[in-house]
C-alpha cells in the first residue's frame, strides 16, 4: 500500500480541471479592499474524521484526525477537497452523551 504525505493539497477541480475557486476569489476581493488579513484562511466546509477505534479511544491522549477542507470550483460548481492534512488531537466527551461520544476542535487549515 501506498504512503501519503500530509497535507495533501488539490490545487484543480477534479471534475473540469480549473484552478478557480468561490472562497478563494471571494478571500482575495476582501483583500484586495483592505477588509482581511493577507493571510487569511477561509473554506466552505471542514469535515473531521477521528482515525480510532472509538471503543479504545478513550484510553488515548491523542488520536489521529484526518481533517478536510472543501471549496467550489467557480467554473463548474463541482464541492471538492481543496487540503487534507492530518494532525493528533484530544478526545473529548460530547456534553450530554455516553461514551463514545467525541468532539474535535478544527484546527487551522495550513497547520499553523
Amino acid at each position: 500500500m501506498a504512503e501519503l504525505e500530509f497535507p495533501l493539497v488539490f490545487d484543480q477541480c477534479p471534475n473540469c480541471g480549473s484552478e478557480r475557486r468561490i472562497v478563494e476569489i471571494l478571500l482575495e476581493k476582501e483583500r484586495e479592499q483592505g477588509r482581511i488579513n493577507k493571510d487569511a484562511k477561509a473554506t466552505v466546509m471542514i469535515q473531521n474524521t477521528a482515525i480510532v477505534d472509538p471503543t479504545r479511544a478513550g484510553m488515548a491522549l491523542t488520536i489521529p484526525v484526518l481533517l478536510t477542507f472543501y471549496d467550489i470550483c467557480a467554473d463548474c460548481g463541482t464541492l471538492y477537497c481543496v487540503l487534507a492534512q492530518l494532525q493528533k488531537a484530544m478526545p473529548q466527551m460530547a456534553p450530554g452523551k455516553q461514551p463514545p461520544g467525541f468532539l474535535f476542535p478544527p484546527g487551522n487549515p495550513r497547520g499553523n
